[in-house]
């Protein structure tokens, strides 16, 4: 597990690499490439949480590290795509036909809110009951090796006494966030403009995201006692979903940039100005 994410970061780092360079690109610019690096950051705190395996170690740093990690990451990667999808949705639900300049700065604004409001929770979370490495004794695979000398395996899990207060907030804030941003991505399906020229993948990686999330959560509260499957299940999505995430974003790019496919308009990168009729052919450039 701990070598698919090292090779997950080192893919994001190259996609980070290609955004800076080709950042001039029409195409390239449409996509909004500093709200993409913002996703990329996130991809990489996603990967780090597999590291941070608590059944090997006796420190509670570990324990604090993954939970922050996991968190920020998935708010930080799903914020800045929820944050895209919201413009989109906000410029094509423009029933008064008014300019709306939409600007990178605001999304940056809206994952910033999310990324705050989690981290008000894990500050507080921690203030009050500080996650600990706690061993677990598997009771369940007992066995006998001889000269009546028993065997019990065991790992060592990070628990806090207040984790039923703190865990389904979490799991509600991360949860609406889901599920607006699979809404919104539903309203928007069907938007094929050259200015957002990313809008499909985005709502492909938000209904992988939701899917993948929905199955982990409720794996990892079926198998609640099996640390160790549970482990190797939740990494294991978490990796195929991080990964799914910034290939669907980058890779269209990285072909658009060498088959030299170029936006309608490279005006600017900052935002998006629109005044137009969703039925007519005119659109602004982001």
């Amino acid at each position: 597990m701990t070598s698919l994410a090292s090779t997950g970061i080192c893919i994001a780092v190259a996609f980070f690499v290609f955004n800076v360079m080709y950042r001039q690109n029409s195409y390239v610019k449409l996509s909004s490439p500093n709200i993409n690096n913002v996703l990329l950051l996130g991809n990489v705190l996603c990967y780090c949480t597999v590291f941070f395996r608590t059944a090997s170690t006796e420190s509670d740093v570990i324990c604090k590290s993954r939970l922050v990690c996991f968190s920020l990451g998935f708010t930080v990667t799903f914020g800045a795509l929820f944050s895209k999808t919201w413009r989109v949705y906000r410029i094509f639900t423009n029933k008064k036909l008014l300019k709306r300049t939409i600007k990178d700065y605001q999304l940056l604004a809206i994952i910033g809110v999310f990324v705050g409001i989690v981290l008000v929770l894990l500050i507080i979370w921690e203030y009050m009951g500080p996650h600990r490495i706690v061993t677990k004794y598997l009771s369940k695979e007992v066995y006998m090796i001889g000269n009546d000398a028993e065997v019990i395996p065991f790992v060592r899990v990070c628990q806090s006494e207040y984790s039923d207060y703190f865990e389904w907030p979490l799991y509600v804030v991360e949860g609406g966030l889901l599920t607006f941003g699979a809404f919104l991505a539903w309203e928007t399906r069907k938007v094929k403009i050259q200015a957002l020229n990313d809008s499909h993948e985005i709502g492909v990686c938000i209904y992988n995201v939701v899917i993948l999330s929905a199955v982990g959560l409720t794996l990892s509260l079926l198998l609640k006692d099996q640390e160790v499957l549970m482990y190797g299940i939740t990494a294991g999505f978490l990796i195929i979903g991080t990964f799914l995430t910034q290939a669907v974003i980058f890779i269209p790019k990285i072909q658009a940039v060498r088959n030299k496919v170029s936006g309608t308009d490279g005006r600017t990168a900052t935002g998006i100005n629109t005044g137009f009729n969703p039925s007519s052919t005119h659109q602004g450039g982001e």
